[in-house]
C-alpha cells in the first residue's frame, strides 16, 4: 500500500513505522492500538501520509494532550514561521543547553563585507568536555583538542527555515553558506587574541531535511549539518525530544492566536511560557490556564 508523501515522493506504509512514532510521545499501549484501530480503515493506496499524521494528532489530543504535542513538533516547526527568527532562537536555546554563550541575529564585520549571523555561539572549552557538547565532532577536531588544555569554540549557524514540509536545503545553500563562512572566519582570526586557540565551526542547520549533495559537500568541507532527522539518531526531532526544548506551537491548549501573539514577543518556548502567562490573561477561555500549566508540565517533566 502507497502512500503520498509531502515530497511527492510515496512510500509503502508501515504499521510498524507508525505505532514507533507513537510510542515516541510516550502514549500508553492502550492509546497507541486505539489510535492503531482508528486509523486502519483509513488506509488505502495513495492517502496522503499529511491525512494519517492529523488524524493521529486528532486522537492523541483527545486522549493524551502531552503525547499529541510531542506527535506534533514537525508541524510546529513549521508554525514557528512565516519568518525564521523564532526558528534561530530555537537553536541559540539548544546551543544554550550545550553550555554555550550564543545569540540570534547578529551582524558581524567580515574580511571583505559584512554578514548577518543567523547564531553566533562560543564556548572556552577543554577536551574533557567538548564532545559532550558538540552535535558532531571529527576525528582531526577530538586530536587537536585532546593536544590543548583549553580552547575557543566559535559556532556560526545558518538556520534555513522553510514553511512547508518537502522542500530541502540543497547544495547551492550550502555552498554559499560555507563562501561566508570562509571571510567571516577570516576576520575572526585576523582580530584573535594569539593566547587563546580557536577552532571555528560552521553549522546548517534546517528544519526540514537536506538533499544528498548538500550532505556531500557538507561533509568535504567540514560543515556541521543538523536537520529535522539529520545526522541519523541525532537530529533535531532527537535532541527537542532528549533536551525537551518544545516549540511553544506544540501546545495543544493555546489558539493559533494566542501562539502568533507569544512569538511576536520573542517567546519561543514551552518552558518560557509560564513566566510569560500575563501575556495572555486578556484571551484565556475559562479554565484554559489551569489546562495550559497542566500541559507543559507533564510535557516537560
Amino acid at each position: 500500500m502507497l502512500i503520498a508523501k509531502a515530497s511527492g515522493e510515496t512510500e509503502e506504509f508501515s504499521s510498524a513505522k507508525l505505532r514507533e512514532s507513537l510510542a515516541r510521545t510516550g502514549a500508553s499501549e492502550e492509546v497507541i492500538e486505539m489510535v492503531m484501530s482508528a486509523i486502519a480503515p483509513q488506509i488505502h493506496h495513495g492517502v496522503k501520509s499529511s491525512a494519517l499524521h492529523s488524524l493521529a494528532f486528532g486522537l492523541l489530543r483527545k486522549y493524551n494532550r502531552p503525547c499529541a504535542a510531542k506527535y506534533s513538533i514537525k508541524r510546529a516547526l513549521m508554525d514557528l514561521g512565516p519568518t525564521g527568527y523564532p526558528f534561530e532562537r530555537l537553536i541559540s536555546a539548544l546551543l544554550q543547553k550545550r553550555g554555550y554563550e550564543a545569540k540570534a541575529g547578529i551582524t558581524v564585520q567580515g574580511a571583505c563585507v559584512q554578514h548577518e549571523i543567523d547564531v553566533l555561539a562560543h564556548k572556552d572549552t577543554s577536551h574533557k568536555d567538548i564532545s559532550h557538547n558538540n552535535i558532531s565532532q571529527s576525528h582531526t577536531e577530538t586530536t587537536l583538542l585532546a593536544a590543548s588544555p583549553s580552547k575557543r569554540h566559535q559556532i556560526f549557524a545558518e538556520c534555513k527555515f522553510h514553511n512547508s514540509q518537502g522542500v530541502r536545503t540543497d547544495v547551492k545553500t550550502a555552498l554559499y553558506v560555507y563562501a561566508r563562512f570562509l571571510d567571516v572566519a577570516e576576520a575572526f582570526r585576523r582580530r584573535e587574541d594569539h593566547s587563546t586557540t580557536t577552532h571555528y565551526e560552521q553549522w546548517l542547520v534546517s528544519n526540514t531535511r537536506f538533499t544528498g549533495d548538500a550532505a556531500q559537500y557538507a561533509a568535504c568541507k567540514g560543515m556541521t549539518l543538523l536537520g529535522w532527522d539529520y545526522p541519523q539518531e541525532n537530529g533535531l526531532q532527537h535532541i527537542i525530544t532528549s533536551e525537551r526544548l518544545y516549540p511553544l506551537t506544540c501546545l495543544t491548549t493555546l489558539t493559533f492566536a494566542q501562539k502568533r501573539g507569544l512569538l511576536s514577543r520573542h517567546i519561543v518556548l514551552c518552558q518560557e511560557v509560564p513566566e510569560h502567562i500575563a501575556l495572555l490573561k486578556h484571551s484565556l477561555a475559562k479554565g484554559q490556564e489551569q489546562r495550559l500549566r497542566q500541559e507543559i508540565e507533564q510535557l516537560l517533566s
